[in-house]
């Protein structure tokens, strides 16, 4: 036997069947995998006597289960899988704006407008550039120690103290984005969706038309590595359906 054509990955597709499911959801295929896999796992039971070894043995509560990683996702992607929530899209969503380079002017009005000042939600965090955190001291009171600003709305407000000295200002404004807002459904409501996937190199492959997606991590970030997204899915079955196939296409 060869296994030199097992030595590929595949394709991925999911589709919408059941459950509670977000507006307008559809099947779609995930691009760059990483890995996937699918395993069936037993609980063993065992009828003994007097003897060492069991006299017979069944298997019960059979669970099926897969995971899968990908480089390339999008918002409906994970909403279609699992958080039935609500996707928008456009220049009314919020955005991080991180570590945006301002220098406090050496005259006053010691003031400092942030670059998207439009629809401004909230700062997140003032730093000067040597990575120390300056406090936000009050918004209706002009500060006057070292180390200190006030902000109303886009506007930042620094003390005379810490004129010309340039600050790091990050914080959430409008910007053009998807943004999936998550709700907090009932217990046990998520959406049911089929899973197919397959080696490209030969063709073999899985078929699971009823699988809740269990765990999504949208964001994997480590130094020196790319973004991944992973997901973990349980495979069911209705009363009176198959659990799926698994296919092997050359026999």
């Amino acid at each position: 036997m060869l296994y030199t054509a097992k030595f590929a990955l595949g394709n991925l597709f999911t589709w919408p069947n059941g459950g509670l499911q977000p507006a307008n959801a559809s099947g779609t295929e995930f691009e760059t995998i990483q890995d996937f896999s699918v395993e069936f796992v037993g609980k063993g039971v065992e009828l003994r006597g007097q003897y060492l070894y069991a006299v017979d043995a069944r298997v019960t509560d059979v669970s099926g289960k897969g995971k899968m990683k990908v480089g390339d996702w999008n918002v409906e992607q994970l909403n279609n899988l699992f958080f039935a929530g609500t996707v928008t899209t456009g220049a009314t969503n919020e955005q991080i704006y991180a570590d945006e380079s301002h220098v406090i002017p050496s005259s006053g009005p010691f003031t400092v407008t942030v670059n998207n000042p439009t629809g401004f939600v909230q700062p997140l965090a003032v730093m000067q550039a040597t990575g120390t955190s300056l406090t936000n001291f009050d918004e209706v009171v002009t500060p006057s120690l070292k180390g200190q600003y006030s902000n109303s709305g886009a506007t930042f407000t620094f003390s005379s103290a810490d004129l010309g000295g340039t600050v790091l200002i990050s914080y959430i404004a409008n910007g053009t984005s998807a943004l999936l807002n998550i709700p907090n459904n009932l217990q046990g409501q998520s959406p049911v969706v089929g899973m197919a996937g397959f080696n490209a190199a030969d063709g073999n492959g899985y078929v699971f038309p009823y699988c809740r997606v269990t765990g999504v991590k949208p964001l994997e970030l480590t130094m020196n590595k790319f973004a991944m997204c992973e997901v973990d899915f349980q495979v069911y079955a209705p009363l009176g359906q198959p659990v799926g196939q698994i296919i092997q296409a050359s026999y």
